[in-house]
């Protein structure tokens, strides 16, 4: 959908399970067809409010640094901001100058808070009317366009990008293995067969069983 359409389309908030809507935007590297930039790739949605906020702004300087985790995993990473092309690139040039990086990911522009509301991260006030920033959002998103983690988090606390890549890691692994990860799981750490996993599905894995339907497993490779 084009800027015009969202004006007069209304959308159902987005949320894991459900397709994610095409949008095409402008950003701070020109105009933007999501979810078609990420063709083929898992990708990470990111909500922000606004430019030249603090929160965010240590937010960027994070994802910045963690361009190679990122590529590493083949991930496409997409930032929506509820601003002016004009302003996010100014505040980009202050990303790099605050948080001491180079920032080679574009900013998408949604001045009007369309997409943002679309995402659940942006409401209309209903005093004066005027679609304002709720909280900060992070989507996860598969290779079938489907949305597998949501996050809304308050608008004066950064995000924890290193538990968003846990995230992102565990979700990869069990969509191509029979397993589910424990609570605190990390990387290496044992999973859980499926419990609906049939015996000749559990054979694959090494496992001891503490239950029937809880059997303990090492870490597979993905």
């Amino acid at each position: 959908k084009t800027h015009d359409d969202l004006m007069t389309t209304s959308y159902k908030q987005l949320d894991v399970g459900d397709e994610l809507v095409s949008f095409f935007l402008e950003s701070t590297l020109g105009s933007i067809s999501i979810p078609d930039i990420v063709e083929g790739k898992w990708s990470i949605i990111v909500t922000c409010g606004g430019a030249f906020d603090p929160v965010t702004t240590t937010d960027l300087g994070i994802l910045a640094k963690l361009t190679e985790e990122l590529t590493s995993r083949n991930i496409g990473l997409l930032i929506i901001c509820g601003d002016t092309v004009p302003n996010l690139k100014k505040w980009i040039k202050d990303v790099e100058e605050v948080q001491t990086v180079k920032f080679k990911y574009p900013l998408i522009s949604d001045p009007d808070m369309l997409v943002l509301k679309t995402f659940g991260c942006a409401k209309e006030n209903y005093l004066d009317k005027k679609t304002k920033p709720t909280s900060l959002g992070c989507f996860i998103v598969d290779l079938d366009k489907r949305i597998r983690y949501s996050s809304r988090t308050s608008l004066l606390v950064g995000r924890n990008w290193y538990e968003v890549l846990r995230q992102f890691d565990a979700l990869f692994m069990v969509t191509v293995h029979r397993v589910v990860c424990p609570s605190n799981w990390g990387q290496g750490q044992e999973v859980i067969i499926q419990k609906d996993a049939t015996a000749e599905e559990a054979s694959l894995y090494r496992y001891v069983e503490i239950k029937p339907w809880f059997r303990l497993t090492p870490c597979p490779e993905f």
